[in-house]
């Protein structure tokens, strides 16, 4: 679906819940997450296509997707959401160092300080979900014992998710009309 709104660009998502796949949450999708936000996506949606920014998530709970904001082009990004996986299956091929980097920053994504009040809400959501702090401390040894070739694994699964064809936008009626073949287009203010 589409929704126009008034603004002159899109913002566009592609999403797919991981567990359909029969894919479990791994420390792995935590770096593959990383890898494809602030390597493959920055440079084809946001340097080549003029997004100002995009990305690539995964939850515990399932919840995998791109998304790209203040995007002027549609097809484009979706086409490139498309090619992640490939991407990743073949051309990442990180050197020692860049996959240390890769691998600091993911920990450091679950170790950072949080301020008491985001404490209580991480832990309220652990305790309600069943997400323990051993599943916490395995999620890190994984991302630490991951490698390269652990990552490349998912490319596949990656590309499962872009083929879903689960995808959203909100934007400009002109950009879409013009560039989103197969939308169905919801005019939010008519």
């Amino acid at each position: 679906e589409a929704f126009a709104v008034p603004t002159d660009v899109t913002y566009t998502a592609t999403a797919w819940d991981r567990r359909l796949l029969g894919l479990p949450y791994t420390g792995a999708w935590l770096l593959a997450s990383r890898i494809l936000s602030y390597d493959y996506l920055w440079n084809e949606v946001r340097v080549k296509g003029g997004a100002y920014g995009a990305g690539f998530q995964t939850t515990r709970s399932g919840a995998t997707r791109f998304y790209s904001y203040r995007d002027p082009r549609i097809r484009e990004t979706v086409e490139r959401f498309a090619g992640a996986g490939s991407w990743l299956a073949g051309a990442f091929a990180p050197n020692e160092a860049e996959m240390d980097g890769y691998v600091v920053s993911s920990v450091a994504s679950i170790d950072a300080p949080v301020k008491a009040r985001d404490l209580v809400r991480r832990q309220d959501g652990m305790y309600f979900s069943g997400y323990t702090l051993e599943a916490r401390a395995r999620v890190r040894e994984e991302v630490v014992a991951a490698t390269a070739e652990a990552v490349r694994e998912l490319g596949a699964a990656v590309d499962a998710v872009a083929e879903a064809g689960c995808t959203c936008v909100f934007g400009n009626r002109e950009i879409i009309e013009a560039d989103a073949d197969g939308l169905t287009v919801i005019d939010l203010l008519n």
